[in-house]
This record gives structure tokens, C-alpha cells and sequence, in this order.
């Protein structure tokens, strides 16, 4: 637990410069998904972000090879990577939250 925003920020850095010498082979690439778009999933972003990252759409996490060890992938999931229509039609938000059965 750190007293304040700044104290964790400092951590954060920390972090950061051991980021960017280089994660152990065994651990890259280091990935995060991150589900939803709401306000906790912005403040994961945001802490997230502070360290050295790519993003990657998660209909692109299939291939990392281009990824070094010196940063993080984050990927964020909303609501159309996480469900499928059962009759198989596109994605639509609006009907999903209508009809989620």
C-alpha cells in the first residue's frame, strides 16, 4: 500500500526502469488484458501506461513475435470480444444489452 498517488507513481517508475532493461526471457511477452471500458478499467490503464507498453488489439494478440522483453503488452476487451451472438449475427451493443440472454 503506498500513502498517496505520487508515492505509488515513483514505485510505478521503478518498475519501469526494470521494464525497460529487459524482462527474463521466460516471462515475455508480458501481457495484460484488461475487460471493459469503465471507470476501473481506465484507472488499471492508466496505472498500466506509466510502465514501458504497446497495445495490441486482442484480435491481435495471436502473433507477439515482434514484441521485445523491454515492454508490456496491454490489450483492452470490451463487450465484442467477449460475446458471441448465438445465432451467429454480428456483434451489436445495443442489442446485447437489450437482450443478453
Amino acid at each position: 500500500m503506498y500513502e498517496d498517488y505520487e508515492a505509488m507513481k515513483q514505485a510505478l517508475a521503478s518498475v519501469a526502469r526494470g521494464v525497460s532493461r529487459g524482462l527474463p526471457k521466460v516471462f515475455s511477452p508480458l501481457v495484460f488484458g484488461v475487460t471493459g471500458t469503465g471507470r476501473v478499467s481506465q484507472g488499471i490503464l492508466e496505472v498500466l501506461q506509466q510502465l514501458p507498453h504497446v497495445m495490441v488489439e486482442p484480435d491481435d494478440l495471436k502473433d507477439l513475435s515482434a514484441i521485445d522483453n523491454k515492454r508490456i503488452v496491454i490489450s483492452q476487451f470490451s463487450a465484442q470480444h467477449l460475446v458471441k451472438h448465438k445465432g451467429g449475427l454480428p456483434f451489436n451493443k445495443q442489442h446485447y444489452y437489450e437482450n443478453p440472454g
